[in-house]
């Protein structure tokens, strides 16, 4: 299957991305309160993609904050946008949906962290749950 790029960043252009993977992108919907603390929101949309297919290409890569024993989570270290989260031992990187610059791209496959969910919360109907 041929492969797309897809390109994204944070609100300054200070850190940018190039991945490389399918014509649309699957992640989730984490509704986990560690992600809205992280990014502000009712709510966070990751894609996911290998490590080995992102390459950091802007003017400096994103400064790390370490969230948990066993994940960090990626920001902007000038503009202060949230960029990613990634298990330490994991293969692949949740990137934030809106940082990309085609976020069309997104296709949601699941809900995680459904257990933080605020109860006023609607998107992706039908979807797969799981608990954090």
């Amino acid at each position: 299957m041929e492969k797309r790029v897809h390109e994204g960043g944070c609100l300054c252009g200070h850190v940018r991305y190039r991945i490389e993977g399918e014509e649309t992108l699957a992640g989730s919907y984490c509704h986990c309160t560690m992600c809205r603390r992280a990014t502000g929101g009712e709510y966070e949309a990751f894609v996911d993609v290998k490590k080995t297919d992102l390459d950091w290409v802007g003017v400096a890569p994103p400064s790390v904050y370490r969230s948990s024993a066993a994940a960090t989570r990626g920001f902007c270290g000038r503009c202060g946008s949230p960029l990613f989260f990634a298990y330490d031992a994991g293969k692949g990187i949740s990137l934030t949906v809106g940082t990309l610059d085609d976020p069309t791209v997104f296709r949601p496959i699941r809900h995680d962290g459904v257990e933080s969910r605020l109860p006023w919360v609607r998107c992706g109907p039908g979807l797969p749950e799981e608990e954090t």
